[in-house]
């Protein structure tokens, strides 16, 4: 199995987690069962979402696209954190909405072309809307 097959397994795996422990965590508001352990495991799932995502822009040549996801489990984090000092229960419903999001296009973006690289020297593969406009000179 190749790496980049096996980082797909693993966030496919996370994602599909991911939303049942956010729906687990809307029902503890009525059903008052301990919240901590759904938590934890919840961010748990955040970092290692960012981290396979991240791993795939690596593997892929710094696409832009994956990095981008990486950013948006990132800030998914912060939300779960926010609303667990919040005590905002039913918002976890909404950040359900988020994994169940990512499992429907996955496979959309794993099997994506990546793109071209930029013209700047960091070569990130950015998507259609922020890569330069062509010169229109023949660089050697």
């Amino acid at each position: 199995m190749s790496r980049e097959s096996e980082f797909l397994t693993r966030h496919k795996e996370d994602l599909v987690r991911g939303s049942e422990l956010c729906r687990l965590l809307q029902r503890n508001m009525i059903e008052k069962q301990p919240r901590e352990l759904h938590y934890l495991e919840l961010m748990k799932i955040c970092k290692r979402l960012e981290g396979t995502a991240r791993q795939m822009a690596h593997e892929r040549g710094d696409d832009f696209t994956w990095l981008s996801l990486g950013n948006l489990y990132f800030k998914t984090g912060e939300m779960v954190r926010k609303c667990r000092r919040r005590q905002d229960w039913m918002r976890f419903g909404d950040l359900s909405n988020v994994f169940q999001a990512g499992v429907s296009r996955i496979d959309k973006i794993a099997h994506a072309a990546t793109g071209r690289s930029s013209l700047s020297a960091s070569g990130l593969i950015l998507p259609a809307h922020m890569r330069p406009a062509p010169t229109g000179r023949i660089i050697h």
